[in-house]
């Protein structure tokens, strides 16, 4: 798909069309002077903006006719946007209202191109290595990794669980100084864990379900908050079933010095 863009020189000043194929030239020749200039370079944003604050008949461009073909594309657009117009814009409209209307609405055919050039994208082996480098070098930044943790948390699925839910009216119903975070809410080093102290210790609770979480999990998440100066509880799905027990072990870990 072509698009012609306006580009300034950067020496004379002058505008010209150039038209962009699927690669962009990176050099343009100016059609007045012969400059070699770069496309959409610092100098020539300059000038188009001094362009844009010109209007009337002092603009470089006033007088000069669109051609069929583009004031037939604006026509069909401008009939798409207004016809998906709510009723009360097109009364207002009609009593000589200046209202800005968006032409680039997307009809049905146009979405399923789209559609399938981001497929036929992805599936392009070279296209995906470069993405998985750009995530991979964006995933270092510590602000990043926490921004995008508490959104993939936040839609992953509902949440507090069901099981989680437990513990929340249960640390509730007796007193027990922990706080419900599994949301996203606080994340350390990329990972999220279920409940903090809000007493001023520094610690965690983790409620892990059997068929999520292998033992090895226990070491790996201790190891993990430990670098961040938080001790951690593990408290498994099937120790719900006694509150006696789950009580008494949440209390022996609250008691607990650090590690």
């Amino acid at each position: 798909m072509a698009v012609r863009v306006l580009h300034c020189c950067e020496k004379c000043g002058k505008q010209h069309y150039v038209t962009l194929r699927a690669k962009k030239p990176l050099w343009v020749l100016c059609k007045s002077c012969a400059h070699k200039g770069k496309l959409f370079s610092e100098g020539a944003k300059a000038k188009l903006r001094q362009l844009v604050r010109v209007s009337g008949s002092a603009h470089p461009l006033y007088g000069i006719p669109r051609s069929p073909e583009v004031r037939d594309r604006i026509s069909k657009a401008t009939q798409i946007a207004m016809a998906q117009l709510p009723e009360e814009i097109k009364a207002k409209l009609r009593q000589g209202a200046r209202i800005t209307i968006s032409l680039t609405q997307k009809d049905k055919a146009t979405k399923q191109k789209m559609s399938q050039s981001a497929r036929e994208r992805w599936a392009d082996s070279s296209f995906l290595k470069k993405m998985q480098d750009i995530h991979r070098h964006l995933w270092q930044n510590p602000e990043f990794r926490t921004k995008a943790m508490k959104a993939t948390l936040k839609g992953l699925w509902k949440r507090p669980t069901r099981p989680e839910q437990f513990l929340i009216d249960f640390f509730k119903e007796h007193n027990l100084p922990f706080r419900y975070v599994g949301d996203g809410e606080v994340v350390f080093g990329g990972k999220c864990p279920d409940f903090i102290n809000t007493n001023g210790q520094k610690q965690l609770i983790e409620l892990f379900g059997t068929f999520w979480h292998p033992l090895f999990d226990v070491a790996k998440r201790t190891e993990h908050f430990r670098e961040y100066g938080f001790s951690l509880l593990i408290i498994w799905e099937d120790e719900l079933e006694d509150e006696a027990r789950l009580l008494k072990k949440v209390k022996t870990f609250t008691r607990r010095k650090r590690w």
